[in-house]
């Protein structure tokens, strides 16, 4: 006897301005999460990009493409 293995689902909610028979929306979806999980996560979780508070728009553009250049660097030496 063969044995089957366990089902789960896990539910997600989205908010987007297409409608949700949409034939690509799983794709933007899937799009969007790759690009936060590859980013903006790790923006914010090892260089804190959430919790700067620059006032000056200027600076707070020039340390955020700083905070990208080193982590382009970073991972071209990582592979």
């Amino acid at each position: 006897m063969r044995q089957c293995a366990n089902v789960t689902a896990q539910w997600r909610y989205y908010l987007s301005s297409h409608p949700a028979n949409h034939q690509q929306l799983p794709d933007y979806i899937h799009n969007h999460w790759g690009v936060e999980n590859k980013l903006h996560w790790v923006l914010d979780v090892h260089l804190k990009e959430d919790d700067d508070r620059k006032a000056e728009r200027q600076s707070a553009k020039a340390f955020a493409i700083l905070k990208r250049m080193s982590l382009n660097i970073i991972r071209s030496k990582d592979g």
